[in-house]
């Protein structure tokens, strides 16, 4: 589902209004996905890009099929989050690639079968999407986690109709969406978002 960008920035007031009292803005941004070449993409379409490449999108399609099929997004986001978490493990870019920052893509991840926090959960995403969530459900975000960068994911629950963190590599949690804690910003865990986005629009809180 494509929402139509005013729709998108009011359902972001909608979403984080029980989070923080932040205002939220679309914007663009370009991050290094490849610190040993220099290499950068814009958030949104780095995901978008696996999504429509045919090569990459049939590697998710196999993969996916291995994923049990449930009845309704919140079952099937944590059946994904539990698929990754067993079949994948986390490793340092800089073992993984020789590269202290890599985003690899969903066909190289699947075939090592190890990644850090971005490749995991960027997984985590693309999965989802190939399973029929929508789009609109599914947030990734790069922020400040206990001190130090971190790439997550955000599920909006349309059960709920509130935020949950989906994370495979910190803070896992395989409970039903709706028994979680839902999402919040606390010194412990999650500081603070920098960037959030998904294959169709990017945001970040809104300088005062």
């Amino acid at each position: 589902m494509m929402l139509s960008n005013e729709f998108a920035d009011k359902l972001m007031g909608v979403l984080f209004k029980n989070v923080d009292q932040s205002s939220w803005m679309r914007t663009f941004y370009s991050y290094c996905i490849d610190s040993k070449y220099r290499k950068y993409a814009r958030l949104d379409k780095f995901l978008k890009d696996q999504i429509t490449n045919y090569a990459i999108r049939y590697v998710l399609e196999e993969e996916a099929e291995n994923i049990p099929e449930r009845k309704n997004y919140d079952l099937q986001i944590v059946e994904i989050l539990k698929y990754v978490k067993k079949n994948y493990a986390y490793v340092l870019d800089k073992y993984n690639y020789g590269s202290e920052e890599m985003w690899a893509t969903a066909d190289k991840i699947i075939g090592k079968k190890k990644d850090d926090c971005d490749g995991l959960n960027s997984l985590v995403y693309l999965l989802a999407r190939i399973k029929g969530i929508p789009s609109y459900m599914l947030y990734n975000a790069i922020g400040d986690v206990n001190g130090g960068g971190h790439y997550w994911l955000l599920y909006f629950s349309p059960t709920t109709g509130l935020l949950y963190p989906i994370d495979a590599t910190y803070w896992v949690s395989f409970m039903d969406i709706p028994s979680r804690s839902v999402f919040k910003f606390t010194k412990s865990k999650y500081h603070s978002i920098w960037y959030l986005f998904n294959e169709n629009r990017i945001f970040k809180t809104r300088s005062e």
